[in-house]
């Protein structure tokens, strides 16, 4: 049994990695990433598209002045940042605030995850944890106020709750991947190729599966449709409420 001195010990640095992680993201808030970081040149545009409707409904009153819609399919992050400009005003490092609370969480979660899925190994989970928060890429494209932060922490909130599911059977856990899973698709329509991820997950552990941790076909379809039912309970108010509407 870890005596308590070593969990502080590992509480410490877990603490020390994350807030070391989040200062390589604030660090020059408002600077551009560099140039050949990607071919397209959507660094440089895409923020400002992405927020458009939300700084037109703080500055104009509306959100479609000029018919530029990018928040149909789209709702919860325009709002979100919406609610910060209309707190703080409109600017560069505001934009940016979303990106950096995702970026925390997903670091935060994928540790939480690692970690259960390596049986409690916290040190590699910690070292895992460090290599994703150092990534040259994901930290460029953590800084900026895009969509992608925010799709990669809800993919990793999924895989955290299959892994709950995986240790304590509580199909819950399942609805609840399935509705992470679709909030992914909210969050930027185009990532709807995302949506697979948790039944290929799930599939995947169930085929590895041997012994007593193997279940029949019928039990792996019913916990299936736990994950498609988390997904309709998202899918069908953001159909009639939102989309329909606009």
């Amino acid at each position: 049994m870890k005596t308590w001195h070593l969990k502080k010990l590992e509480i410490v640095l877990a603490v020390s990695i994350l807030l070391f992680s989040i200062g390589l993201r604030i660090n020059a808030p408002t600077a551009d990433l560099p140039a050949h970081i990607t071919f397209s040149g959507s660094t440089l545009t895409d923020e400002g598209n992405q927020c458009h409707n939300s700084r037109s409904k703080v500055l104009y009153g509306e959100w479609y002045p000029d018919d530029w819609r990018i928040s149909n399919y789209n709702p919860i992050l325009p709002w979100i940042k919406y609610a910060i400009f209309k707190v703080f005003g409109v600017g560069m490092l505001q934009m940016r605030l979303v990106s950096y609370l995702f970026a925390a969480l997903s670091l935060l979660f994928f540790f939480l995850t690692l970690k259960s899925y390596l049986h409690h190994n916290f040190k590699f989970a910690l070292l895992g944890t460090f290599l994703l928060g150092i990534n040259f890429l994901y930290v460029m494209y953590n800084k900026i106020g895009t969509f992608e932060t925010s799709i990669i922490f809800w993919v990793i909130l999924t895989l955290y709750f299959l892994e709950k599911f995986r240790l304590g059977q509580k199909h819950i856990f399942l609805i609840l991947a399935g509705a992470s899973t679709f909030m992914t698709f909210i969050f930027k329509s185009i990532m709807a190729y995302i949506l697979p991820l948790p039944f290929a997950a799930y599939i995947l552990v169930h085929l590895l599966a041997t012994g007593e941790k193997r279940i029949s076909l019928k039990k792996g379809l019913q916990n299936i449709l736990f994950i498609i039912i988390g997904i309709l309970i998202l899918l069908i108010p953001w159909y009639l409420f939102h989309y329909l509407p606009n």
